[in-house]
């Protein structure tokens, strides 16, 4: 897929998750980690967050995506759909996020790193089930 196609998907569903006001942009000079189709860095001050795309996007159509060099398939394709909406959900759950973070430093820095592991495990658990509930509700919806 090209840069504008992708971006329009991005606003698309920008809108539809009503994140309006949040001000998203793709960087498309860093690729995101070779293990991740996409992944969204947020600011901590504003509602700004950057998305990044495996550097294979090009080869994406928007029913399959696939992170480069996965011959053994240990990911299975997504649609593009899904992984925006799963990206976008992580700016959604901003907040829920730092909020489980607010009692580091009152008991000691290995507690505040399980904690941290636990939390973001369930975290990305909970985007990934909404995100596939959301595009397959949308789909269903558009095609009734």
């Amino acid at each position: 897929m090209n840069r504008a196609a992708i971006q329009q998907r991005v606003d698309l569903w920008q809108q539809r998750l009503r994140l309006g006001n949040w001000e998203i942009s793709i960087d498309w000079d860093r690729p995101s980690a070779e293990t991740a189709l996409a992944s969204i860095a947020r600011a901590h001050d504003y509602e700004r967050a950057n998305i990044r795309f495996a550097s294979n996007f090009e080869d994406w159509t928007l029913e399959e995506c696939q992170i480069p060099n996965d011959d053994d398939r240990a990911m299975p394709p997504q649609s593009l759909d899904r992984v925006i909406v799963h990206e976008l959900l992580h700016c959604s759950l901003n907040d829920l996020g730092e909020a489980g973070k607010i009692q580091w430093g009152f008991v000691n820095k290995q507690v505040d790193e399980l904690h941290e592991a636990q939390l973001d495990k369930e975290l990305e658990r909970d985007v990934e089930r909404m995100a596939v509930v959301i595009v397959e509700a949308w789909e269903h919806a558009v095609a009734l």
